[in-house]
Formats: C-alpha cells, structure tokens, sequence
C-alpha cells in the first residue's frame, strides 16, 4: 500500500536543478534534441510544409497572407519563419531545425515539470525520464513536430503557457498570468488547433488565483491573450472578407469540399488513435495516474496535474471535432497527458511491482514504447523527403527556361524558386468553384480553370505526384518529354 503523498519533496525546485540528478535529465534531453535535429534535416518531410515555406517566403516578398494570397491559417507561425529564415537561410533545413528545437523545448518543459513536482523523490529523475521518453515515442510527434510546419512552436507555446499559468497561481503573479495568457494565445495564433487550451487555462487560473483576485486575473490573462492576433486585427481592418474567408468560412464550410468519404476518415483518424504501443499507453496511464493523485495527492499538486489533463483533453476533443481530422492533430495533447502517465506509471508500478525500484518500471515500459516507434519509423522508411524533391525541382529547373510559366506541387515551387501564378499559392483550394469576383479577391484559382489553362498549354513545364491527375490531364499527350523518379513525373516540351 502506498502512503498517501501531502505535499512535495522539502528540497526547493531550485535546489534540484543545481543536482547530478537535475544534469543526467538535461543530458537525455540534449541526446533527444540532437535525434529530433538529425531527423529534421534527414527524414523528416510534409506535403504541407511546403505551403507553409511558400508562405514564410511570399511574406518576405511583401505579400500579406490573406489579402495577397489564400492562407487558410493563422499566420503567426509564418511570420516566426520569416523572421528565423531572414537570420539562418531561406531554405528547408533552417525552417525544419526550428521546428525540432522548439518541440526539444517542449519536451524540456514537461520532463522539468516531472522532476521538480513529482513528490516521491526516488521517483523524480526515473519519471521525468520516462515523461519524455513517452514523449518522444509517439511517431506521430517526431515525424511532424519536425517539419516546418506549426506543430513545433504550439507545442512549445502551450506547455509554455501552461507552466506560466501553474507559476503564476504558486506566486500570486499577475504578471506570469499575462505571460501565460501571451504563450497559450500565441499558440493559437500559429495554429488554431490549439485554441482549446486557452479557455481551459483561463478558467483554471481565475478559479485558483485568488490571492490576486479572480477578476484581475482574468483581465489580465485576457490582455496577454490579445497581444498575438493583433497583425491579424489589422490585416482584417484592410480586407475583412478575406481574413473572414481564411481563418472561418474555409475551415467551417470548405475543407470536406468533393471528399465523400471525409466521415468515415474522421471515425478511422480517431479510433486508430490508440493503436500504437506509446499512444495506447500513454492514454492508460495517464487515466492511472489521475486516480492515484484524486487518492493520494494534496489539493495543489492534484490541481496542476488536473490542469495538465484537461489541456490535453480538451487538445483531444478539438482535434476529434476536426472536420476532416487526422491523427497528427492529437500530438499536441501528447506533453499533457505525458504529465500524468509518469505518475501513473508510478502507481502501477507501486502496486504491481515495487515503488523503491523505479528503472526497472520505466525501462520495461518506455522499451515497449520505443519498440512500437522502431516498428512504425521502419515502416516509414520509404516515404518521400526533401531530398527526394530536391532531386524533383532540380530537373524542373533543368528543363525549364527562365521566366517561363510553370505549374507544380508547393513544395516543388519552394523549391525551384520559381514565381507562382496568382491564386496556386495553395492547392487544396483548387477545389472550390467560387463565383469569379471572390475567387478573385481571395486569390483561388478552381481547378476548371487550371485545367483550361493546361489543355491551352499555358504551361512550360508541368511537376505532379498524382497518377491519377496525370492520366486525368492527359500530360502525355501535351508534352513530349517527361521524367519520372517512380513517385513524381515532371513534363516539358510541348508537342
């Protein structure tokens, strides 16, 4: 039987971060860090990231996102790129090396979260270990918190914001509430997936925070959560038809266009969740470990892990509520149910086995973890990269003369650096038959008209990845020379 935990350790947070304890985590961290960077510049690829690029360098060109071209996103993660790639380089690997140091900063902040609050003391460097060893075992998290897209900097922004929020209620600080509400907002203005989080951690902060007082807690954290969209205040002050269109009218009306079968995808994203060994696992125990501490824990260290949990699930829901959704929208719940799962493991371990043995435990579990994040990075193996599109856009140059009109993927446009044609800065517009004054106020080229252009041979040079919209256009019969690499087909000289 396990005796019931009042309060934590007596040593200060401080004082355990100056241990050799405190140093073997920083060093497991690091070897992560430089694993995540390693797959960013080798592996790590998303057909998505390329729009994301395209963005960051259309901003760089003076366009705005929005009234110069689609972005159905909210655009802080793109001017974040912009303003790493005018430092480090306008390419790929730059953008991706951000990615993975500001997911390395996420799991840091769990894992620190771990060790400094976790009352056990034996337990603390065992189950911060495992926090970020589960971590890093969703295959999901590694494989798109390293691309450049806006997984990386939510991560890192959300815990950030939730570690704020728990700081700020311990010190009665009303300017860590506005930090925490700066941090939990911005996320969401790099991605509104993560929007969830912020009601939650606004509601948990004004009901905690009542030495500053729950009204000036809430001000507070509502004015940091401003600061973040103001840019696209302003740009909706220029052309509110176009923010409404990108950031509501798309997301709520237009992503299931011409996709009959979005519904039973969204039932196979969600229910596929669990399947692997990490996910399965981290679900379990983190609903362990939510019993264990409403049993053992004092008030304040159950309210911080409840916070975490009710992040997470929140993260989940909105991700479920996705329509259509997929499975890598649930990464982003992953570090706040980690949380828990360590102290589920914990009290599995304590019940089942042995609380004064705790590597034994993490070794066992965080090895079934990896086993099923090997098994699934194998099965990967021969998925394309950007090196892959490099060898792509390099031909597409090769053959391509300068200045002539091209039509290609995003990522081959990034790429090349060749200019887009107004309105295919994003493809899965394409799709959208919109009335032609606001196709053209909101820079969306339909697909009838692509494929008008395409059987007028506008096009010099024509890149697809897609089989079927190959035979569909019958490239064949327009071009007289192509390239194929067995994935992506690139056609020039016109008959």
């Amino acid at each position: 039987m396990v005796a019931p935990v009042s309060a934590p350790s007596s040593s200060s947070p401080s004082s355990d971060r100056r241990s050799r304890a405190y140093l073997i985590l920083c060093g497991v961290i690091a070897a992560i860090l430089a694993a995540l960077l390693v797959y960013s510049q080798t592996r790590a690829f998303a057909w998505d990231a390329g729009f994301h690029l395209l963005a960051a360098r259309l901003i760089r060109q003076g366009q705005r996102p929005y009234l110069d071209f689609c972005f159905p996103q909210t655009s802080l993660n793109a001017w974040l790129n912009v303003a790493w790639m005018s430092i480090f380089g306008d390419d790929w690997r730059s953008a991706q090396a951000l990615a993975a140091i500001m997911t390395g900063g996420a799991i840091l902040l769990t894992a620190d979260f771990v060790y400094a609050r976790f009352p056990e003391r034996k337990w603390k460097l065992p189950a911060a270990i495992f926090s970020a060893t589960l971590f890093v075992s969703v295959y999901n998290l590694v494989a798109y918190g390293t691309v450049a897209q806006a997984y990386g900097v939510c991560l890192m922004l959300t815990v950030a914001g939730v570690r704020l929020a728990m700081a700020a209620v311990r010190r009665g600080s009303l300017a860590l509430i506005f930090a925490a509400g700066l941090c939990a907002s911005a996320s969401a203005a790099c991605s509104l997936l993560t929007a969830a989080a912020v009601p939650v951690i606004l509601a948990w902060c004004v009901f905690e925070n009542q030495a500053a007082g729950r009204w000036k807690t809430a001000v507070t954290f509502l004015a940091g959560s401003i600061v973040p969209f103001l840019p696209v205040a302003r740009l909706y002050l220029e052309g509110p038809r176009q923010v409404l269109f990108n950031l509501i009218q798309y997301q709520t009306l237009y992503r299931r266009t011409k996709w009959e079968g979005a519904t039973q995808h969204d039932f196979e994203v969600f229910f596929g969740t669990s399947e692997t060994p990490a996910a399965l696992m981290l679900i379990l125990l983190a609903a362990a470990g939510l019993v264990y501490a409403a049993r053992n824990w004092d008030r304040k260290l159950r309210s911080e892990l409840y916070l975490s949990a009710a992040v997470g699930i929140a993260l989940s829901a909105e991700s479920a509520a996705t329509h259509p959704t997929f499975e890598r929208y649930f990464l982003l719940a992953v570090p706040f149910l980690a949380i828990p799962a360590a102290v589920g493991l914990f009290a599995v371990s304590s019940k089942l086995y042995s609380a004064d043995r705790p590597w034994a435990a993490v070794a066992a579990a965080a090895g079934l973890a990896a086993f099923g994040f090997a098994g699934q990075l194998y099965g990967d193996r021969d998925s394309l990269t950007w090196q892959h599109m490099e060898r792509i856009a390099a031909k597409v140059n090769q053959v391509t003369p300068p200045g002539a009109p091209l039509f290609a993927d995003e990522p081959t446009f990034y790429l090349s650096r060749r200019p887009l044609p107004d309105g295919m800065e994003f493809s899965h517009a394409y799709k959208l038959e919109l009335p032609p004054a606001q196709a053209k106020l909101l820079h969306i080229l339909p697909q009838s008209r692509i494929d008008q252009m395409i059987g007028q041979k506008q096009f010099a040079t024509i890149e697809s990845c897609e089989d079927d919209e190959i035979q569909r256009l019958k490239l064949d019969s327009l071009y007289s020379e192509h390239y194929n690499d067995g994935t992506c087909t690139v056609f020039w000289h016109l008959k």
